[in-house]
């Protein structure tokens, strides 16, 4: 039925056009950027394109893509490697870049910049004034400060040969900081109040490490560069802290294995990683040593290039496709060891790592 009072006509004409101003100033504000909840996919870009970026997928599947620039009005930079989260912030690691980025965690605007870093891989935070940094190309340990964006200082670590100093993941019990030292074909263990290292050796250049829920360390080992005669079969070793011993040790039985992002699942019960492009998994408490025989192969027709757990059943994977245009983030579903997709996304190039 019409309206035919016209007082109450243009009183509600006035509020509809507030509400349309309120609106549109809210969604055109760019300062309003709500990373509150869901995730963040980390976009490697392509090598010296300085097109690195960060993607956020929101727990309603609202896809932002870029947000560093959106929300600084620059671009991140040269090959994304990893971000570290403290205090309400985050510092993405830019190898190529030689730097790491600080800014806001909801928000993402910049609060500083650490440079002067060799190929900075990943950061680890141990206090609000030191933080040790990880470096590819060299046997450089950086120190920075988290609260000052500065680099404070360097350690240098054994390395076996100047030509493939590289180190990579971290992992801090107490004081100890267990460091993969790839160059060395070690873990080097520093005391985070002294700075003093020593070393434990593995096989061929150890990468990634997790905990598991007994304290113990477990390591995927690349096994080296097959081009150079060095290389041996890619491996997982376990770590006991409490003696610094290699308890056990998964190998596999040929060479022609590329395995990267070894992850827990949610119950500690079962290790991840990617393999030639395929998602693998297989129990901890396994006592068989050859890692042919008691791994799960889980292929999508797709290159798995990263992938990160929401639950015990739920994975995301990355998949980086020709290495040069947008990636995907695929959602999983995991029952009887099959692998089905039940969602995807646009993000940026080379999609790599994912962070809740």
């Amino acid at each position: 039925m019409p309206l035919k009072n016209p007082k109450l006509m243009r009183l509600l004409y006035l509020w509809a056009l507030i509400g349309i101003s309120f609106a549109s100033c809210k969604d055109d504000d760019p300062t309003v950027l709500p990373y509150e909840n869901g995730f963040f996919v980390l976009n490697e870009g392509s090598f010296n394109a300085a097109n690195a970026s960060v993607s956020h997928i929101s727990e309603d599947k609202s896809i932002s893509n870029d947000i560093f620039a959106t929300a600084n009005n620059r671009p991140l930079g040269d090959v994304a490697q990893s971000i570290t989260f403290y205090d309400n912030k985050a510092f993405i690691v830019v190898n190529n870049s030689q730097k790491i980025e600080v800014v806001e965690r909801n928000t993402f605007r910049s609060l500083g910049t650490i440079q002067n870093l060799p190929s900075p891989r990943y950061l680890h935070i141990v206090s609000n004034t030191k933080g040790y940094v990880t470096n590819l190309f060299s046997n450089e340990l950086s120190i920075i400060n988290p609260n000052t964006y500065q680099k404070t200082g360097s350690l240098t670590l054994p390395c076996a040969d100047n030509n493939s100093c590289w180190t990579e993941k971290m992992i801090q019990q107490g004081n100890k900081l267990y460091i993969a030292n790839t160059g060395n074909n070690a873990i080097t263990v520093l005391d985070t109040n002294t700075d003093v290292v020593q070393q434990i050796v593995t096989r061929q250049q150890p990468s990634d490490l997790v905990e598991d829920a007994t304290g113990k360390i477990w390591i995927l080992c690349l096994g080296g560069w097959c081009d150079f005669n060095t290389c041996e079969p890619a491996a997982l070793q376990l770590l006991n802290p409490a003696n610094n011993t290699i308890e056990k040790t998964f190998a596999y039985t040929t060479n022609d294995n590329f395995v990267a992002q070894l992850q827990l699942d949610k119950t500690n019960n079962t290790l991840y990683f990617v393999n030639n492009g395929s998602l693998i998994w297989l129990n901890a408490n396994e006592n068989n040593s050859n890692l042919t025989d008691i791994a799960t192969i889980g292929t999508l027709n797709r290159t798995i290039y990263g992938f990160s757990f929401k639950d015990a059943n739920t994975i995301y994977v990355t998949d980086a496709t020709d290495f040069a245009q947008n990636g995907k983030v695929f959602q999983l579903n995991k029952q009887n060891n099959q692998l089905s997709i039940i969602d995807s996304f646009t993000v940026g190039i080379v999609p790599a790592k994912l962070y809740w």
